[in-house]
């Protein structure tokens, strides 16, 4: 049987965790700044996602919102993901107070894994059609394992 860690702990290391995560995070933050193209988003495979991941945790909405206006245009030529532009775009609307149009978000609450609100669960799929993004609604409630405890 695995043992638990109690609450408050798990809040402690998760304080301790996120700080140093903070830290990179913004050291990358300005990084991706200096590099980004002048138009358009990178045209090297790898280099386009690395810059994503960067975009998708920094702390700084404008510069993801100027990396989502140029992920869009690029996901409509499949030079880029439809997940990496769905994901990024469920951030924003999430860190904003509005409701998530993928279903790519989710959060601890009330001691289970919950996706942030939806626009509409029942359009997902097809939203995520639409961009080319593959995996099921279903599949992300699996993979998310959300309504586990967390």
């Amino acid at each position: 049987m695995r043992s638990e860690t109690p609450p408050a702990e798990r809040g402690l290391v998760a304080q301790a965790m996120f700080a140093e995560i903070s830290v990179v995070d913004r050291e990358n933050t300005e990084i991706l700044r200096s590099a980004l193209p002048p138009q358009g988003w990178f045209t090297d495979k790898t280099v386009a996602t690395d810059a994503w991941l960067i975009a998708q945790h920094s702390f700084d909405r404008e510069l993801q919102k100027v990396v989502l206006s140029r992920l869009e245009p690029a996901v409509r030529t499949g030079a880029v993901k439809g997940q990496e532009y769905a994901m990024l775009y469920d951030r924003l609307e999430m860190f904003q107070g509005r409701p998530q149009r993928y279903a790519s978000q989710a959060r601890c609450t009330g001691g289970a894994w919950r996706f942030a609100d939806i626009e509409s669960e029942t359009e997902v799929d097809a939203k995520r059609a639409e961009i080319g993004w593959p995996e099921t609604l279903n599949q992300t409630k699996t993979r998310l394992t959300i309504g586990a405890p967390c």
